[in-house]
């Protein structure tokens, strides 16, 4: 049951994830018909902490997307059975206004969608995430040596090259 490129390209029907694509990040949201998607959000000054309090909201989709890209995304559909519509829909409207806890790693947007979909909580964005992780640590580690190369007064004497 996989999902061809040209069906991700399209209107989205009831029960699919939509994939909102942010700066860093893309931010998932299940569509439940009528123009409205329901989605796990948190306030924007708690975007990128590891841990936050969020909540369940329903939104109108085109409203959401104003200047950004997006499409439909049911990606883990040759994976996993996409769970009945009806059900989906009816679970996602009974989560609005639910408070939740955000975690980065385990609870995020994108756990939540597919959980909703699948009933099986998954986040590939936290899974490439660890490649980026390590990544920018050996950036920030050559950065800091530099700044220490061409800083060497404000370190201590006995660090000075």
């Amino acid at each position: 049951m996989g999902c061809c490129l040209s069906c991700i390209y399209r209107d989205p029907v009831p029960g699919d994830m939509v994939e909102i694509m942010e700066t860093l990040y893309s931010h998932w949201v299940v569509y439940v018909g009528d123009g409205y998607v329901v989605h796990f959000t948190v306030p924007d000054s708690a975007k990128y902490l590891p841990i936050s309090k969020g909540h369940i909201a329903r939104s109108k989709l085109a409203e959401m997307v104003v200047g950004r890209s997006h499409r439909v995304n049911n990606y883990l559909d040759d994976r996993y059975e996409p769970r009945p519509t009806a059900i989906i829909v009816e679970e996602a409207n009974a989560w609005v206004g639910k408070p939740l806890d955000y975690n980065l790693l385990l609870e995020n947007c994108e756990h939540f969608a597919t959980y909703l979909r699948y009933g099986h909580a998954e986040s590939r964005q936290v899974k490439r995430g660890w490649c980026v992780c390590a990544s920018c640590t050996v950036v920030w580690v050559e950065l800091i040596k530099w700044f220490k190369r061409k800083h060497p007064k404000d370190m201590p004497a006995e660090e000075v090259v």
